[in-house]
Protein backbone atom coordinates (compact mmCIF):
# COMPACT_ATOMS: atom_id res chain seq x y z
CA UNK A 1 0.00 0.00 0.00
CA UNK A 2 2.64 2.36 1.22
CA UNK A 3 4.61 1.92 -2.27
CA UNK A 4 1.03 2.56 -4.41
CA UNK A 5 0.71 5.56 -2.54
CA UNK A 6 4.51 6.79 -3.31
CA UNK A 7 3.61 5.63 -6.57
CA UNK A 8 0.38 7.79 -7.22
CA UNK A 9 1.71 10.74 -5.21
CA UNK A 10 4.59 11.37 -7.41
CA UNK A 11 7.05 12.59 -4.91
CA UNK A 12 10.65 12.45 -5.52
CA UNK A 13 11.70 11.71 -2.02
CA UNK A 14 10.69 9.48 0.42
CA UNK A 15 11.88 9.43 4.41
CA UNK A 16 11.18 6.54 6.26
CA UNK A 17 11.41 6.85 10.20
CA UNK A 18 10.25 5.83 12.99
CA UNK A 19 10.34 4.59 16.22
CA UNK A 20 13.05 2.50 14.93
CA UNK A 21 12.38 1.59 11.08
CA UNK A 22 15.33 -1.14 10.92
CA UNK A 23 13.11 -2.80 13.69
CA UNK A 24 10.73 -3.48 10.62
CA UNK A 25 10.67 -7.24 9.10
CA UNK A 26 9.79 -6.15 5.49
CA UNK A 27 11.92 -2.72 5.48
CA UNK A 28 14.40 -4.26 2.60
CA UNK A 29 11.26 -5.28 0.32
CA UNK A 30 10.03 -1.78 1.03
CA UNK A 31 13.30 0.11 0.56
CA UNK A 32 13.51 -2.10 -2.63
CA UNK A 33 10.38 -1.27 -3.98
CA UNK A 34 10.69 2.19 -3.28
CA UNK A 35 13.86 2.54 -5.61
CA UNK A 36 12.24 0.74 -8.43
CA UNK A 37 9.86 3.63 -8.74
CA UNK A 38 10.46 5.93 -11.37
CA UNK A 39 9.96 9.69 -10.02
CA UNK A 40 11.22 8.77 -6.67
CA UNK A 41 14.85 9.71 -6.67
CA UNK A 42 16.33 9.86 -3.07
CA UNK A 43 14.88 7.34 -0.12
CA UNK A 44 15.87 8.88 3.02
CA UNK A 45 16.00 5.94 5.54
CA UNK A 46 16.01 7.96 10.11
CA UNK A 47 17.73 5.15 11.89
CA UNK A 48 19.55 5.01 15.81
CA UNK A 49 22.29 2.96 14.38
CA UNK A 50 21.44 0.56 17.35
CA UNK A 51 20.34 -1.99 15.28
CA UNK A 52 22.31 -2.81 11.71
CA UNK A 53 21.23 -4.93 8.71
CA UNK A 54 21.58 -5.36 5.11
CA UNK A 55 19.51 -3.35 3.03
CA UNK A 56 19.32 -1.98 -0.94
CA UNK A 57 21.36 1.09 -1.49
CA UNK A 58 20.47 1.84 -4.62
CA UNK A 59 18.89 5.54 -3.89
CA UNK A 60 19.20 5.28 -0.26
CA UNK A 61 20.78 7.92 2.14
CA UNK A 62 20.91 6.72 5.70
CA UNK A 63 20.95 9.35 8.35
CA UNK A 64 22.12 8.14 12.20
CA UNK A 65 21.63 9.35 14.82
CA UNK A 66 23.21 7.45 18.46
CA UNK A 67 21.54 8.58 21.18
CA UNK A 68 23.78 11.02 23.28
CA UNK A 69 24.50 10.33 27.17
CA UNK A 70 21.45 12.68 27.76
CA UNK A 71 18.71 10.31 26.11
CA UNK A 72 20.14 7.30 27.51
CA UNK A 73 22.23 5.66 29.77
CA UNK A 74 24.51 3.80 27.54
CA UNK A 75 24.06 3.19 23.65
CA UNK A 76 26.13 0.29 21.75
CA UNK A 77 28.18 2.08 19.01
CA UNK A 78 28.41 -1.44 16.92
CA UNK A 79 25.57 -0.70 14.71
CA UNK A 80 26.30 2.58 13.96
CA UNK A 81 29.65 1.50 12.67
CA UNK A 82 28.22 -1.32 10.62
CA UNK A 83 26.08 1.46 8.60
CA UNK A 84 29.70 3.10 7.93
CA UNK A 85 31.66 0.53 6.95
CA UNK A 86 28.76 -0.28 4.58
CA UNK A 87 26.51 2.58 3.38
CA UNK A 88 27.99 5.11 0.53
CA UNK A 89 25.63 7.92 1.40
CA UNK A 90 25.29 8.69 5.30
CA UNK A 91 24.33 11.48 7.73
CA UNK A 92 26.30 11.14 11.18
CA UNK A 93 23.52 13.17 14.04
CA UNK A 94 24.02 13.35 17.05
CA UNK A 95 21.64 15.64 19.50
CA UNK A 96 23.48 17.74 22.06
CA UNK A 97 21.98 19.09 25.40
CA UNK A 98 24.82 19.14 27.79
CA UNK A 99 29.23 19.13 27.67
CA UNK A 100 28.85 15.40 27.94
CA UNK A 101 26.97 14.71 24.85
CA UNK A 102 29.20 17.10 22.92
CA UNK A 103 32.17 14.55 24.31
CA UNK A 104 30.05 11.74 22.85
CA UNK A 105 29.72 13.61 19.75
CA UNK A 106 33.11 14.48 19.37
CA UNK A 107 34.32 11.16 20.09
CA UNK A 108 32.28 9.51 17.70
CA UNK A 109 32.38 11.88 14.40
CA UNK A 110 36.10 11.59 15.10
CA UNK A 111 36.14 7.43 14.90
CA UNK A 112 33.75 7.97 11.65
CA UNK A 113 35.73 10.45 10.11
CA UNK A 114 38.08 7.20 8.24
CA UNK A 115 34.31 6.56 6.92
CA UNK A 116 32.38 8.20 4.28
CA UNK A 117 30.18 10.18 6.22
CA UNK A 118 28.75 13.16 4.15
CA UNK A 119 27.81 15.13 7.07
CA UNK A 120 28.55 15.37 10.40
CA UNK A 121 25.48 17.22 12.31
CA UNK A 122 24.66 18.46 15.74
CA UNK A 123 20.84 19.03 16.66
CA UNK A 124 20.29 20.76 20.12
CA UNK A 125 17.93 18.81 22.23
CA UNK A 126 14.27 19.56 22.98
CA UNK A 127 13.93 19.31 27.10
CA UNK A 128 10.72 21.27 27.00
CA UNK A 129 11.59 24.30 28.12
CA UNK A 130 13.01 26.85 25.92
CA UNK A 131 14.44 25.55 22.62
CA UNK A 132 16.20 28.89 21.63
CA UNK A 133 17.82 29.03 24.96
CA UNK A 134 18.83 26.01 24.28
CA UNK A 135 20.57 25.52 20.69
CA UNK A 136 21.88 29.14 21.66
CA UNK A 137 23.68 27.20 24.66
CA UNK A 138 24.69 24.25 22.08
CA UNK A 139 26.01 26.84 19.34
CA UNK A 140 28.21 28.33 22.50
CA UNK A 141 29.51 24.92 23.25
CA UNK A 142 30.28 24.19 19.69
CA UNK A 143 31.73 27.23 18.52
CA UNK A 144 34.46 26.82 22.15
CA UNK A 145 35.79 23.62 20.77
CA UNK A 146 38.64 24.26 18.08
CA UNK A 147 38.57 20.46 17.61
CA UNK A 148 34.41 20.22 16.29
CA UNK A 149 35.19 22.70 14.37
CA UNK A 150 38.03 21.38 12.43
CA UNK A 151 35.46 18.23 11.74
CA UNK A 152 33.38 20.41 10.14
CA UNK A 153 29.92 19.87 11.91
CA UNK A 154 27.09 21.54 11.16
CA UNK A 155 24.39 22.40 14.26
CA UNK A 156 21.11 22.48 12.66
CA UNK A 157 18.47 23.08 15.25
CA UNK A 158 14.71 21.61 14.80
CA UNK A 159 13.41 25.20 12.74
CA UNK A 160 9.28 23.35 13.92
CA UNK A 161 10.39 24.16 17.35
CA UNK A 162 10.85 27.41 17.21
CA UNK A 163 7.77 28.09 15.19
CA UNK A 164 6.05 26.14 17.79
CA UNK A 165 4.86 23.27 15.33
CA UNK A 166 4.72 19.72 16.77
Amino acid sequence: ELVEEVRKSGFSTVVITGGEPVEQENLPELIGSLSKIRNVKRIILETSGILWRELPQEKLTVVISPKPPTMKDEFPLEGVFCFLETFKDVQLKIGVLTEEDLNFAVSVFKKARKYRVKEFVIQPIDIGKDYEKTSKSVVEMVLKRQEVLEINVRVIPQIHKFLGMK
